[in-house]
């Protein structure tokens, strides 16, 4: 996963974006920062493990963030 991929949460199905990553403390696994879209999720953004959480393809690429639009 990168800044800017669409993800879903497993449990909650709640849709948001990563804004950032970083490591645990001690330990090889990532945790991402994701900002909610939608109000399934608990709080508006949160850390989560890539476990918990899936892409979704056909929406996730950080290009559309920086096209200019006529």
């Amino acid at each position: 996963m990168d800044i800017g991929d669409k993800v879903q949460h497993y449990s909650t199905g709640s849709v948001g974006t990563v804004l950032d990553s970083s490591y645990e403390s001690e330990s090889p696994r990532r945790q991402f920062l994701v900002q909610w879209e939608d109000t399934l999720s608990l709080s508006r953004d949160s850390w989560e493990r890539s476990t918990d959480l899936s892409m979704i393809p056909h929406a996730s690429s950080a290009d559309i963030y920086f096209q200019i639009k006529d």
